[in-house]
């Protein structure tokens, strides 16, 4: 059975014709599919490299993966400008699959909805973000992808949402759909630290933040770099690691030096994920003042290794993250303050550091996957159905 999965993906094609995924979309993301699917086909923009330039991705290509090739475009004036051949290609997405996935929401599982013949074959919907926190997307943009998503999700076989009660309550299925909510998290119980992050006020506090793409400022890099600016002012010895890469870091970059910062922050770039979680766990604190979110990774995954964490109420974040513990995405005050109190507070940094371990543990991937194999099985059966 072949499984149609949609969703805004980006790959990179060498001159053998091996595909390399910059973000989660590799083999292993896959692979969830392939469990309970014998083959996917997964639609992509596509750009050639080099043999040479692959080294920093992860491989694509494996049993059962085929990709439906899409022009790279970027932005709505190239997308314009290929429109007709992108119609082609997603008229003939469906062809030879016997259900599809739209991780919603995107412009390609809009299109998908449109202009595929899904009336066709049984569909499912995993809903990971909230198109209203859109805030970097003009406002009509932003009413376009709610009114889409909630159309899609009304005539789905089955909604798998990333929150527990957020979406779900925005988002309404179907009364005959099948419904169930995950993340996209993939955490091993070893992932697991035993212990919680363990502070000593004599030695410099470690502020941690994690975008994979910097290419605008809905992860709060403003909020975070003026309120650390405000905490060393006070006389706080910390300093802040920034994870992650795209065509905003440079801005940021230059900001930490008008601001003369620049000794004490940190641009790691894009990590992999050994990395990322070996960098993590030599931190103190993350903070997030996210604008755009379904159910932050990132949140999850600092948690995992015992960080206490900062971050705004967007979106599912209050289902992970207590109240007293976040605050507006601008308040660069609110997060200063907090993070004075709280270097000169261990004890509630290590209770803080314990609760979140508790809660990443309900996140693992043996617990998530029993979830997500239920939920393509039930796609499957529909299949079977007609």
């Amino acid at each position: 059975m072949r499984l149609l999965l949609v969703d805004n993906v980006h790959l990179y094609k060498d001159e053998s014709g091996n595909y390399f995924a910059p973000s989660i979309y590799n083999y292993e993301f896959i692979k969830r599919y392939l469990n309970v699917f014998e083959e996917v086909s997964l639609i992509a923009k596509v750009k050639d490299i080099k043999s040479s330039e692959a080294g920093a991705y992860s491989k694509v290509n494996g049993r059962g993966v085929t990709v439906i090739e899409l022009p790279f475009y970027q932005g709505l004036k190239e997308m314009l400008s290929v429109l007709n051949k992108l119609i082609r290609i997603y008229r003939a997405s469906c062809r030879n699959c016997d259900c599809a996935i739209l991780r919603l929401a995107q412009i390609e599982g809009f299109f998908t909805f449109i202009f595929g013949n899904l009336k066709n074959i049984p569909y499912a919907v995993e809903m990971v973000n909230d198109p209203n926190t859109f805030v970097d997307m003009p406002c009509y943009m932003r009413i376009f992808s709610v009114f889409m998503s909630k159309l899609i999700i009304r005539r789905a076989s089955g909604v798998s949402y990333v929150t527990e009660k957020y979406l779900q309550r925005i988002y309404k299925p179907s009364k005959g759909a099948f419904t169930t909510y995950y993340s996209s998290v993939e955490l091993n119980e070893s992932d697991i630290e035993k212990e919680p992050v363990v502070y000593s006020p004599d030695s410099t506090f470690r502020i941690v933040h994690v975008s994979n793409a910097i290419n605008s400022d809905i992860k709060g890099h403003y909020t975070l770099i003026k309120a650390f600016g405000l905490i060393i002012e006070e006389g706080v010895d910390a300093e802040l690691v920034i994870i992650g890469d795209g065509n905003k870091a440079v801005e940021y970059k230059r900001y930490v030096e008008r601001t003369g910062l620049q000794d004490k922050v940190k641009f790691l770039g894009k990590l992999q994920r050994d990395e990322l979680m070996s960098t993590l766990k030599t931190c103190n604190l993350m903070v997030l003042p996210t604008k755009m979110e379904g159910l932050p990774r990132t949140i999850i995954e600092a948690m995992s290794v015992g960080l206490p964490c900062l971050s705004s109420p967007t979106a599912g974040v209050p289902e992970l993250i207590d109240e007293e513990y976040l605050f507006g995405t601008d308040d660069a005050r609110g997060f200063a303050d907090k993070i004075e109190y709280l270097v000169k507070k261990t004890d509630e940094l290590m209770k803080m550091s314990m609760d979140n371990l508790k809660v990443s543990s309900k996140y693992t991937k043996s617990h998530l996957q029993k979830k997500r194999k239920w939920f393509y099985t039930k796609l499957r059966e529909a299949v079977i159905s007609r």
